[in-house]
C-alpha cells in the first residue's frame, strides 16, 4: 500500500491514451467484499486463485495500464501472463515511506511491510522489466517510466 501503483498507473494511462485497470478493484467487485473480509472468510490461497483468474482475463487484452497488488508476484504464472504482452514496472518505494493499512490483511503494521518487502524483493527484481525508484511524487515516477521508452 502507498507505493504509488494506482496513482502512477492512472497518470501513465492518461498520458498514453490507455485504459487503467486495478486488479484489486476487479477482485473486490467480483467477490462483493473487501480483500480483508475475503481473507478472513476464505484465506490467502483462495484470494490468490481469484487474483490468478483476473490475470488470465487481462492477458488477452491490449491497451491497458494495470496496477496489481504487491502479492501478485507470488505466482510465477501471474507474472508470465502479465509480461506476455506488456512491460512489468516495479515501483520501488522505500519501505519506511509505505503506510500500513487495515484493508490489507498482510500489511497491517510497519513490521509487516518490512518483512514482506524483504521476502518479495528478489521476485520483484526477477519479474520486472524496469525498476523505478518512487520515493517522490507520482508524476516524477510516471515521467521516469516514459523516459525508459515504454510508450
Amino acid at each position: 500500500p502507498s507505493s504509488g501503483k494506482s496513482t502512477v498507473g492512472r497518470i501513465l494511462a492518461g498520458r498514453l491514451g490507455m485504459r487503467f485497470v486495478d486488479t484489486d478493484k476487479m477482485i473486490t467487485d467480483r467477490i462483493g467484499m473487501t480483500i480483508s473480509e475475503y481473507f478472513a472468510l476464505e484465506g490467502e490461497e483462495a484470494f490468490r486463485d481469484i487474483e490468478s483468474d483476473v490475470c488470465s482475463e487481462l492477458q488477452t487484452q491490449t491497451g491497458l495500464v494495470i496496477a496489481t497488488g504487491g502479492g501478485i508476484i507470488k505466482r510465477k504464472d501471474n507474472m508470465r501472463r502479465l509480461s506476455h504482452r506488456g512491460v512489468v514496472v516495479w515501483l520501488d518505494r522505500d519501505p519506511s515511506l509505505l503506510t500500513p493499512t487495515q484493508s490489507r490483511p498482510l500489511l497491517r503494521s510497519d513490521g509487516d511491510i518490512a518483512r514482506l518487502y524483504r521476502e518479495r524483493i528478489e521476485s520483484y527484481s526477477r519479474y520486472s522489466d524496469i525498476r523505478i525508484i518512487n520515493n517522490g511524487a507520482a508524476e516524477e515516477a510516471a515521467e521516469e517510466v516514459l523516459r525508459h521508452g515504454y510508450q
